[in-house]
């Protein structure tokens, strides 16, 4: 019965957040005889970490590097260095993505920053609006998966890995994506006969990259403090708040004073639903312990076959499925801590596992029927779901393969973490 209250609040189109808290409370309530101070208590001290506060700093520091005019700044560079080739704006809308991927960590952010530029000059160049939203969708994907990413830190706090070796699992992974993504975009091209109009120059790159400068400083300050060991994760997202308040009051000067109500309001919004899905989230996942229920997973999986690779197949399944009909966070929080035993029994790293799990709920950014950065394509690109849903096929394949190529070959994942020690 408690289950089945999310299942009909979701079909009807409830916040996550309060489809998951309701499921809970029933349970808290009527089920499991639990003390009800039991459950604000749990949503309290699921979000009550140090680590966790560098989830709303590192979205603020994003929204303030926008705002800042950073994101055509990327996209120029992007331009100067790919826009060359074949299909030139399809491959600057990926590596602009990936640039942006490096200052937000979010692909929400990314999708609306960097679509609301690119899917214009896509369609003048030649790709249909519904391919160009396709486009700008499935690079802002790479969000999550290059560092800082905001899911990789909310899975090393549920699973207690290391957030710097998180970040630079996901960092291979999400350059292998973007490569991918361009050759799609380079078949694209070529079928829609989009020819090249642009022509390489070292000299406009240089000046692109010393314009962009104050841009590509940002990644460098957080991930070379974090692993010179200058200062945790934490401290490097409010080290990289100020930083993008002087460039935007100083360097850029595009941003203003009158706009930081506004962003520090945008902020917030953002980093208390995604912690209130992580705290309603959590307390799901404590009743899931109570009843076993990873124990179960884990012995039924096990039951079916005894073949390591057909398991991480059902596994990548799962995942996949969950990620179409879930919040990112939310199912980090309720289904690591079910599939931890069933990763230990199979002998994963954990690492390894992390990027795994991301990579395959991240997919659901783009799948139907939750995917919440088809909705936000739909609305910069100005194109109904059922025309993405028609294109974004081919990217979902893309997102698969990558999936399937990081559960199989881990050295994709490890060499990086393993490389500086961790």
């Amino acid at each position: 019965m408690w289950i089945l209250i999310a299942v009909v609040l979701m079909a009807f189109g409830a916040p996550i957040a309060c489809c998951l808290g309701a499921s809970a409370l029933y349970y808290y309530a009527f089920v499991g005889n639990i003390n009800m101070s039991a459950f604000p208590t749990t949503l309290y001290s699921s979000i009550n970490s140090f680590t966790f506060l560098a989830i709303p700093f590192f979205i603020l520091a994003g929204n303030l590097m926008n705002a800042s005019g950073v994101t055509d700044k990327l996209i120029n560079l992007s331009k100067a260095m790919v826009g060359g080739l074949q299909g030139g704006l399809g491959h600057v809308s990926v590596i602009a993505n990936m640039f942006f991927a490096t200052i937000s960590g979010s692909a929400v952010a990314s999708c609306a920053a960097i679509g609301s530029i690119m899917i214009p000059s896509l369609e003048e160049d030649g790709y249909d609006k519904a391919q160009a939203t396709g486009i700008c969708v499935a690079s802002s994907c790479i969000g999550p998966m290059i560092p800082p990413s905001i899911p990789m830190i909310v899975y090393s706090i549920t699973a207690g890995t290391s957030i710097a070796a998180m970040f630079l699992a996901g960092a291979v992974p999400g350059v292998i994506l973007g490569l991918m993504l361009m050759l799609y975009c380079t078949y694209l091209a070529k079928k829609n006969n989009i020819v090249a109009t642009r022509k390489f120059s070292f000299r406009v790159l240089w000046r692109t990259f010393l314009d962009s400068l104050v841009a590509l400083v940002m990644p460098v300050i957080i991930l070379g403090g974090i692993y010179g060991g200058m200062y945790t994760p934490t401290e490097a997202a409010t080290i990289a708040v100020f930083y993008a308040i002087v460039v935007g009051l100083f360097v850029t000067k595009k941003l203003k004073l009158k706009h930081m109500p506004k962003i520090l309001f945008d902020s917030a919004v953002a980093s208390s639903v995604l912690m209130l899905v992580v705290g309603m989230a959590t307390a799901l996942s404590r009743i899931l312990t109570i009843l076993q229920i990873p124990q179960a997973i884990a012995n039924e999986l096990t039951a079916m076959t005894s073949n390591k690779i057909i398991i991480l197949l059902l596994l990548n399944l799962l995942l996949l499925f969950v990620g179409c009909l879930m919040d990112l966070g939310a199912a980090v929080v309720m289904f690591v801590p079910c599939l931890l035993p069933l990763a230990e029994q199979l002998g994963l790293n954990l690492v390894h596992f992390g990027a795994m799990v991301t990579i395959n709920l991240i997919i659901g950014f783009f799948t139907p029927p939750v995917g919440v950065c088809l909705y936000v394509g739909t609305s910069v690109g100005n194109v109904t779901i059922e025309e993405l849903c028609k294109v974004i096929m081919p990217f979902v394949v893309i997102g698969i393969a990558l999936a399937l190529i990081v559960t199989f070959v881990p050295a994709v994942t490890l060499w990086l973490p393993t490389m500086m020690g961790y």
